[in-house]
């Protein structure tokens, strides 16, 4: 017996409850799993303790005593601890698990709040209780003017298995008390959603929802509520919680994912034979649930029991709240997955503290959670993203008199960043909890009262740009939701602009004589409007030329003076008012670049002049280039403009043999040329250089040789070679134009020698050059592809060695003996048998003609393919086929499939084996199906006898004649085809065509393909065509819907041009991409100014495309020519516009001096083109930008070419 005396009174109602979570399938309910223990008024006494409260709520009401929506209920909190003050329920939890009954003890606003009474809990300390409390408790540890909650670590005795118990309303001190097992450990979900509440839903009045007893007593209550319903008087006597069979043999109910449901299949009934549908998430009921809640009518219970307890006189609820001051500083921050509160606590009287929570400003505050005393922080994990949440601190110890002040927070927006700033620009960054919102940005100066705001950005950075420099700004973002807000303002950010930095790094590059192309740095940081002030000047003069508003950090100065030096600075203007220093100057002296080389390669009457310079030329810049042999006093002069670096000219029709000088300089402009680059070269007919001559790939019977010499157009050259020692020389070529050659018909393993020498005129050579020896060898010089696949690989070579032979050996990677196949006589041989997925290596040789052979080639290597699925599976099918499709592209000759099918929901699979593909495409007909019937089917490889890859499930398909779809036309002017998407397998097709608002179809019928075309239509007209499918059997499906086309109209031909041109003829072409079999043209041609015309009849083209040639023209005549396009015997267009050519020109040479594109100045009343060699007789200017073509040009002592800017003249091209 405990030395203190046992709370069990007499009449008292007392309830043992010990919940037991389970998780199972199905679970059937025993009084092993759940079992409650109470001693409770007999069903009279508890109806009449309901009609009681009842009573007192009324005459509550009546009073006329204003109700308050929540009504505080002081709550003292009784903790057992060791003699030594350790252990015990830790506040934090009691807090926590306080503010969960507190939320469940609200409705929309009204019902009980429970604040703790006291500054402090009211421990007691004794062993001999904390290690088993059943009711025996000492003096002075219940108040009378509060509810008494009692935590103990352990029950012992009689209670020993339970987790709580309480009293129901009664007018004794001890009616107040409520016990709960609360230590270190426990399940404070458990404790806050559903022990507490139950327990002290016992203390006003709430009964269970199952009735009378422990659970094991089957309820009265009947199902249901209307005629005959006796749920006030049965149950738990409230109607809006549905009868509760809790304890009735046969009940059950199933788990999943760790939340549990009655189990409607269950047999039990109520006495009318009605099947229950108990709430499992009431906080009253026995049934396991992941939720937890009160029905409407135990709320109204509650406070009925409230009224009641309010009568009694034997004790009060009207226990004081602490006072304490309220905390403040409250900030709420959101971290993109949780709202993070702090606060500033203001006091140590707090037993604790409840966090409260809404989404309106004004009402509807709820406890979520609890802290411990003393603490300032609080991470809210329930939020729901896009939503704006209220907050309020409330110490647990209180009422509504020290509530901290309200705060807003959003879970839209956080982490607000700065990404990069400058003095007029700021990126501003943050994230969100959604890609698809939109954001308003408020930035100011700080200090400014209105905000600037940007509305509507759709992406987590914004630029700001127009700041002022040096100045401190502040800024906050707010999400926006379907055009409303989600979010709030988050709280101000600030960042601080950069001061106007002066320009770093200036830099001098391109100085020429007449410009300047300078550069600099920004500074710091980067700002899209900031400009900048240059300003220049020759050195040592007191006035600045400025260039204002640049806006980028270079700069080209032009028209400077040449051989002077200049000084330049610049600032930064980073506003209209705001700019930097500027820069410490910097100096450049301008000059005119000088040619820096020239050289000359001489031919027999040519030179190739090439000149360069050390860097750009000046942009606008000219050459002069002058010319004359040795001793005469007149120059040949050519200008033109620098292109770049590298300059070059061509001089032809100079004298044999003959040593001339030239020079070339640069003018920047009046009174800026350079001095002359200065060279000599003497004309004659020179041998290759030795050191450009070289023979490469020698084999059996031929070789490549090459050489290298510059030549005028007329220059040949011959070649000849013969066995080292050997008397005679064989000459293989004598007018070569090119510097290569293979001689052929040499004899293997042979060493030869070879010269050539270049043949200038018919009475003209130079000397031989004599080139590398080379040895002819049997040798293979080609190139190697490699086929390859599962189980075999083709390989193929090709080399220009006239060989009679060749052998190739192979092997696995990694294997020391080679495979070899012999006296193959074709570029190609394919290995069988191989291993799938496997790594080999490969050479090949060659026998040569005369019997000998080449060494083994490098080793070439390829990886069998492994065995996988056929892939591109598709189907087409009949009334009652199918045809299966599908591809591997590594088949080879071996390679066999299993292919089968089903009716979707039948067991058995029919197999169809030993189907092969061919060119990596492989078919298999099924026949003998169900008409009108769905089908599934798959396919696997069969690589070998042991080798198989997966099956892989093709497209389903329905058997049935189909309607053709995806039907297209492509007309042309008489005729047009049509297409459609193949329908069937071994079908044919209807085709009905007319003219569209015709009545009358024109049929075209058993066609093979999915194309046909439709002749003899008119040009320009309508038409709507169909088609349908003819399958099987002489099913027929249904015609397609109809669809339109219109022909082209007959035009004329297009693309008009001239070709072959020669001094007596021309071809002519066109073009009709329209035409079809019934297109013919008709042609006439004329010199242009003649008045009669030559006609061209019955015409032709193919494919679109005609062309006819012309002859016996006159040379050097501009003629016309025109062409129509006859569409039918009774349909022809117009004639085309007339288009020109001239025939080629006998001679072309300058008659007069002028312009290069003046047709006037030529002997062939034309402007020269890229096969004429031209005489220059005259003095001729290319005008700017003009580029000239010639094949060879020729000049008259005197005569010069003048090159305007950027004018160029290509020879020989």
């Amino acid at each position: 017996m405990s030395r203190y005396q046992s709370v069990h009174t007499l009449g008292l109602a007392w309830v043992f409850c010990t919940l037991a979570k389970v998780a199972a399938a199905q679970v059937v309910p025993t009084s092993g799993s759940i079992v409650c223990g109470t001693v409770a008024p007999p069903p009279a006494e508890s109806r009449a303790l309901v009609r009681e409260a009842a009573s007192a709520l009324q005459k509550k009401k009546a009073s006329g005593a204003p109700l308050a929506s929540i009504s505080y209920v002081p709550l003292r909190p009784h903790i057992f601890r060791r003699t030594d003050g350790t252990g015990g329920f830790d506040l934090a939890s009691l807090n926590q698990v306080m503010a969960a009954t507190n939320n469940h003890f609200l409705l929309n606003g009204s019902g009980i709040q429970f604040y703790f009474s006291g500054k402090t809990p009211d421990y007691i300390d004794d062993d001999e209780l904390y290690n088993g409390f059943q009711g025996n408790l000492p003096p002075n540890h219940s108040d009378n003017n509060a509810m008494n909650q009692y935590y103990a670590h352990t029950f012992s005795g009689g209670w020993v298995g339970y987790s709580g118990l309480a009293q129901f309303p009664a007018d004794y001190p001890n009616s107040t008390h409520s016990y709960v097992i609360a230590r270190s450990g426990v399940n404070l979900d458990n404790a806050g959603n559903y022990l507490l509440p139950h327990e002290l839903g016992h203390n006003f009045n709430l009964f269970h929802t199952f009735g009378f007893g422990s659970g094991n007593t089957p309820t009265k209550e009947l199902v249901t509520r209307g005629a005959g319903a006796n749920c006030l008087e049965e149950g738990d006597f409230i109607c809006d919680t549905p009868a509760d069979p809790f304890g009735i043999p046969g009940t059950s109910y199933t788990c999943a994912n760790g939340c549990c449901a009655y189990d409607p299949n269950s047999p039990a009934r109520d006495s009318n034979g009605d099947a229950y549908t108990p709430s499992f998430a009431n906080i009253m009921s026995y049934w396991p649930s992941c939720t937890h809640d009160f029905a409407p009518g135990q709320y109204s219970n509650i406070q009925a029991a409230l009224a009641l307890r309010q009568t009694h006189t034997s004790y009060t609820l009207d226990a004081p709240p602490a006072t304490v001051m309220p905390p403040d500083g409250l900030v709420a921050t959101f971290s993109g997955q949780s709202m993070q509160l702090r606060w500033r606590d203001n006091t140590s009287s707090e037993m604790g503290y409840f966090i409260e929570r809404s989404t309106s400003p004004t009402s509807g505050f709820l406890p979520i959670n609890g802290v411990a005393p003393n603490t300032v922080e609080f991470s809210d994990t329930s939020v729901i993203p896009q939503t704006i949440y209220y907050y309020r601190i409330r110490p647990s110890n209180t009422t509504t008199g020290s509530l901290s002040p309200m705060v807003g927070g959003a879970t839209a927006v956080y982490n607000l960043f700065v990404s990069t700033t400058s003095a007029t620009q700021v990126v501003l960054g943050w994230n969100s909890v959604n890609a698809s919102l939109q954001y308003d940005l408020q930035w100011r100066p700080t200090g400014v009262t209105a905000w600037n705001t940007v509305s509507s950005i759709t992406a987590t950075t914004h630029s700001l740009t127009g700041l002022t420099p040096n100045t401190v700004y502040e800024w906050r973002v707010q999400g926006i939701c379907s055009g409303s807000d989600c979010s709030l303002f988050t709280d101000a950010q600030t960042f601080t602009t950069a001061p106007c930095s002066v320009p770093t790094g200036l830099n001098n590059f391109l100085v020429r004589a007449q410009s300047a192309s300078l550069s600099w740095s920004s500074g710091a940081g980067y700002d899209p409007g900031r400009t900048y002030d240059f300003r220049y000047r020759p050195l040592n003069t007191p006035d600045w030329t400025t260039v204002s508003s640049v806006t980028i950090t270079s700069y080209s100065l032009t028209g400077l003076s040449n051989n002077t030096q200049y000084e330049w600075q610049v600032r930064s203007v980073c506003a209209p008012t705001v700019s930097s220093d500027y820069a410490p100057s910097l100096t450049f002296a301008t000059f005119c670049l000088s040619v820096a080389w020239l050289t000359g390669t001489p031919a027999a009457t040519a030179t190739s002049l090439t000149w360069g310079f050390n860097g750009i030329p000046e942009s606008g810049s000219t050459f002069e280039l002058q010319y004359r042999a040795v001793g005469s006093t007149n120059w040949m002069t050519i200008t033109g403009p620098n292109t770049g670096s590298y300059n070059g000219r061509t001089l032809t029709g100079l004298l044999l043999a003959t040593t001339y000088e030239a020079r070339v300089r640069s003018s920047c402009g009046p009174g800026a040329t350079t001095d002359y680059r200065t060279t000599t070269f003497t004309t004659g007919c020179y041998a290759p250089d030795q050191a450009y001559m070289r023979a490469e790939n020698a084999q059996s019977t031929t070789v490549r040789l090459f050489w290298s010499q510059y030549t005028d157009a007329d220059t040949r050259f011959e070649l000849s070679y013969r066995v080292m020692g050997a008397p005679d020389w064989t000459t293989a070529a004598t007018s070569l134009t090119v510097g290569a050659y293979s001689p052929m018909g040499l004899t293997n393993n042979t060493q030869y020698e070879w010269r050539v020498r270049s043949v200038c005129s018919p009475t003209l050579s130079s000397d031989f050059s004599y080139g590398p020896l080379f040895t002819t060898r049997c040798y293979f010089l080609g190139t190697v592809s490699t086929a390859v696949f599962i189980t075999s690989a083709t390989l193929n070579w090709t080399t220009d060695e006239p060989v009679s032979s060749y052998d190739v050996q192979y092997r696995e990677t990694g294997t020391a003996n080679w495979t070899i196949v012999n006296n193959l006589t074709s570029q190609t041989l394919t290995l069988n048998g191989l291993k799938t997925n496997t790594n080999y290596e490969w050479q090949l040789r060659t026998r040569c003609t005369d019997g000998s052979y080449s060494d083994f080639s490098p080793i070439y290597t390829f990886q069998t393919s492994s065995c996988t699925t056929p892939y591109g599976l598709a189907v087409v099918t009949n009334t009652s086929a199918a045809q299966l499709r599908w591809n591997f592209y590594y088949a080879d000759a071996a390679t066999r499939y299993e292919a089968r099918y089903r009716v979707p929901g039948t067991a058995t699979w029919t197999v169809v084996g030993n189907l092969s593909s061919t060119n990596t495409v492989g078919t298999a007909e099924l026949t003998g199906l169900q008409t009108n019937t769905s089908y599934e089917w798959q396919i696997r490889t069969l690589c070998s006898a042991t080798e198989y890859s997966d099956f892989v499930t093709g497209p389903s398909f329905r058997t049935g004649c189909s309607t053709p779809i995806n039907l297209f036309a492509q007309p042309k002017t008489t005729s047009a085809s049509v297409n459609w998407a193949q329908a069937g397998f071994n079908v044919q097709y209807d085709v009905n065509y007319r003219q569209s608002s015709t009545t009358t179809w024109t049929t075209l019928s058993n066609i093979l393909s999915t194309s046909a075309t439709l002749p003899g239509l008119t040009s320009n007209t309508g038409y709507e065509w169909q088609v349908r499918t003819r399958c099987a059997d002489g099913v027929l499906a249904d015609f397609s819907g109809v669809s339109s086309f219109a022909t082209l109209a007959c035009s004329a031909p297009y693309n008009l041009s001239a070709s072959f041109l020669t001094t007596t003829s021309a071809r002519i072409n066109w073009s009709f991409y329209q035409a079809d079999t019934q297109t013919h043209y008709e042609g006439r041609y004329r010199i242009v100014g003649a008045a009669d015309w030559t006609g061209l009849p019955n015409l032709n083209s193919t494919d679109g495309q005609g062309s006819f040639d012309l002859t016996d023209l006159t040379p050097g005549t501009l003629y016309e020519w025109q062409i129509k396009t006859l569409c039918s015997a009774t349909e022809s267009s117009l004639f085309s516009t007339s288009a020109t050519f001239r025939t080629v020109c006998l001679t072309m040479s300058t008659i007069k001096p002028g312009f290069w594109n003046d047709p006037a100045v030529w002997s062939c009343n034309r402007v020269p083109i890229g096969s004429d060699v031209v005489q220059i007789k005259h003095v001729v200017t290319i005008p700017a930008n003009l580029i000239a073509f010639a094949r060879q040009i020729r000049f008259d002592s005197g005569q010069q070419l003048v090159y305007s800017v950027n004018a160029q003249l290509k020879v020989g091209q």
